[in-house]
This record gives structure tokens, sequence and C-alpha cells, in this order.
């Protein structure tokens, strides 16, 4: 009998998963029987996934078995069907970044990125990037209503470095997860962070 190994998802598709175990990288597939749980969502297995797997060669396996989840940060799927779009799992905080200039800063859709983190047991944080190129008084002002009910907020700049120690302290103790629109510099941060 092959040996198992436990796991994490490192990276997902819809046919292979990105395995991280025993101090290898596995390229895996799903074994049969579990595909079944798929129906309510759109992926059945998401990154940061615990996973068993049985490796088939020195760099394939199969996932046997998925361990329970202590969080998920998800939305729903477009389409006519309505399903749930499992973006990451085991996810601590859930870094929502806003750009203070550009795109648009929207607190319609922050509202909606801290509703979902807290769907899912995921403590959201406030990350406004691009502080360095707005009026950061007048941003301070309009961010003061979620600091006041308890919401972290770091005000950042990629460019300038600000806020990027306290960045850095979260994600260092923590399984975190970047969501934001595209544009307001979610990759220039984590580049920031560690180039």
């Amino acid at each position: 009998m092959s040996k198992l190994f436990k796991g994490k998802i490192l990276r997902a598709s819809n046919v292979h998963y990105h395995v991280y175990a025993d101090n290898h990288h596995y390229v895996a597939v799903v074994r049969g029987k579990l595909k079944k749980g798929k129906a309510t969502t759109t992926n059945l297995i998401a990154v940061g996934d615990d996973v068993w797997i049985t490796p088939t060669s020195p760099t394939q396996a199969i996932i046997e078995r998925i361990e329970e989840r202590h969080s998920k940060l998800s939305r729903r799927s477009p389409g006519r069907t309505p399903r749930e779009q499992i973006i990451a799992v085991n996810v601590d905080y859930g870094i929502i970044v806003m750009a203070a200039h550009a795109p648009d800063f929207n607190k319609n859709r922050l509202d909606r990125y801290i509703a979902a983190c807290s769907m899912g047991n995921v403590r959201p944080i406030i990350c406004i990037n691009k502080i360095d190129l707005v009026d950061e008084g007048y941003v301070r002002a309009e961010m003061a209503l979620y600091e006041r009910i308890g919401y972290s907020v770091i005000y950042t700049s990629a460019k300038t470095g600000q806020g990027l120690p306290e960045l850095c302290a979260v994600l260092k103790e923590s399984v975190s997860a970047l969501v934001g629109s595209s544009g307001v510099g979610k990759s220039s941060l984590m580049n920031a962070v560690q180039p």
C-alpha cells in the first residue's frame, strides 16, 4: 500500500492541483470518489486546503482526502445557476486592498469584501494603498467609521514604503489573502514586502 502524506494546496485549477507535501512539490489530480461534493460549489478544492495525497511518481500524486476547513473566502459565481466560488481557505486574515486614488475608492465594494470575510470566518483588515497620491487626511476621515467599529486599517504606499512595516507585521505570523480590484496595487505591495 502506498504511503499517504499530508500536504497544502498551493495552486488550483479545475483539473490539476499543486500540492506541497513531505518537502516536495506534486501535481495532483482528485480521486474520483471525492468529486461527489462539487454540486454546490464551482471548485471542490481551493488554495489553502489541507489534503492527503498518495504519490504516484516523484512529481505526481492523487488527492485522497480533504481536511475540514476553518475558514474560507468565497463569492457567488457568475451565471444563471448561483453557486459558491471558493477563492481561498484556511486563511486567518483577508487583507482588503483598496486604492486611495485610482481605481475609484468605493466603500460599497469595501463593505462587500468585509461581509465575505466575516461570513467565511476570516478577519478583515483594510489596506488603503497609494496613500501618497491623495490628501491623507481626507482618506483617514472617510475610514474613521470603520476604525471606530473595530476594523484595522493600514495606510500604505508601495512606492514610498509608508505602512509596509505594519503590513509585514500582519503577514508575518498568519496566513493571509490579499483581495481587491484590479489595479489597486496588490502585486506592487507584495513585491515591496517580498522582492
